[in-house]
């Protein structure tokens, strides 16, 4: 039996989505999924020029995704490339903030660990994994890995989640260092 596809049925769009994107994915691989999605939501969100763009119905679907793969070919993989075309063929890339949120919610609701990790610059792949490794690990228990960027920090790390946060960022450091050296 075919399985329905979520453009058949409009009032069921968002399950569908969190359903195709899940069917084929391990919980390691969803959560660098959802994310690189962010990365793009953030972008969507913050780029009028960019969302006018992809919401264009006069500029080929081929061209946006020539467009989008020369935006983020070092930052997402083929999985979110294949997500994020699907929502842009059913025209609701509007959508994926609310996806985003509905998917958050449903992981509270399960017991994954939320992890902040703020740096100065993105995260590659593989220091995700080895963060997401070293956390379930250590924790022994489900975590999510959320890159925050902020060049503010300029280098290191601040890792958060819920009340805890460590702070190894170079900025904390400077600012420091120059408590110290005001007091003598």
């Amino acid at each position: 039996m075919k399985r329905p596809r979520p453009e058949d049925n409009p009032s069921q769009k968002k399950e569908g989505y969190k359903e195709e994107l899940s069917i084929q994915t391990s919980d390691k691989d969803m959560e660098k999924i959802i994310s690189e999605l962010e990365v793009v939501d953030s972008s969507f969100r913050s780029s009028l020029k960019l969302r006018g763009y992809l919401e264009n119905p006069r500029i080929p679907f081929a061209e946006k995704q020539k467009t989008l793969r020369g935006l983020f070919k070092d930052y997402i993989g083929p999985q979110t490339y294949e997500f994020i075309f699907l929502l842009l063929r059913c025209n609701a890339l509007s959508s994926l903030s609310e996806i985003l949120r509905n998917y958050k919610r449903t992981r509270v609701e399960t017991g994954v660990l939320e992890i902040e990790v703020k740096t100065a610059v993105p995260l590659t792949n593989e220091e995700k994994d080895s963060l997401y490794k070293s956390f379930s690990e250590k924790l022994k228990k489900p975590v999510s890995i959320k890159n925050i960027i902020d060049p503010e920090i300029i280098g290191g790390v601040v890792i958060k989640s819920g009340d805890i946060m460590i702070d190894a960022s170079l900025k904390s450091r400077i600012s420091e260092l120059l408590k110290n050296l005001k007091q003598g």
